[in-house]
């Protein structure tokens, strides 16, 4: 199978591309970090995931959740 065929094959089935559904899926555990470790630095978190900041994460989370790591992380704080 070459790897055009793998992507179509991929997004056929997860109606994502491979680059969007790891960005998903690094999104959600950053999410779930958040929530499970308040103790976690975001700037250390958007490190260990690969960002190459925490503005550029913080941009990113965003974009995907609508509100900021820090505003999430309150949010959890307050439920």
């Amino acid at each position: 199978m070459t790897p055009v065929e793998l992507t179509r094959r991929f997004v056929r089935y997860e109606k994502l591309t491979p680059a969007e559904f790891r960005m998903r899926t690094r999104l959600e555990f950053a999410a779930r970090e958040l929530r499970t470790r308040p103790e976690l630095p975001i700037g250390a978190l958007a490190l260990t995931l690969g960002f190459a900041s925490s503005q550029h994460f913080a941009n990113v989370f965003k974009r995907y959740y609508g509100i900021t790591p820090s505003e999430h992380r309150a949010h959890i704080d307050n439920i």
